[in-house]
């Protein structure tokens, strides 16, 4: 069994760096921790910021909606 976990953790470390700029996380990381890449190691430090960084979103999406302001952007790209 031991042989086979790099074959799983591999595609999900790149997974897990792909994501982790999507969601642009490298502003809310510290900045020594962004240059050492995703490893075993700290793989479960890259999957904490990411979903900080992914409530962060929907929290502020969630206060637009409530204020409106989605919906004024939303008629703002119909014009």
């Amino acid at each position: 069994m031991c042989n086979f976990v790099p074959y799983l953790i591999n595609p999900f470390q790149n997974w897990i760096e792909s994501l982790y700029g999507v969601l642009e996380c490298h502003k809310v990381a510290p900045r020594d921790f962004t240059h050492s890449g995703v490893t075993e190691s700290n793989l479960m430090s890259y999957l904490g910021i990411i979903e900080e960084r992914a409530n962060d979103i929907i929290n502020s999406y969630v206060a637009m909606m409530q204020s409106g302001q989605v919906k004024q952007y939303q008629a703002s790209l119909i014009v």
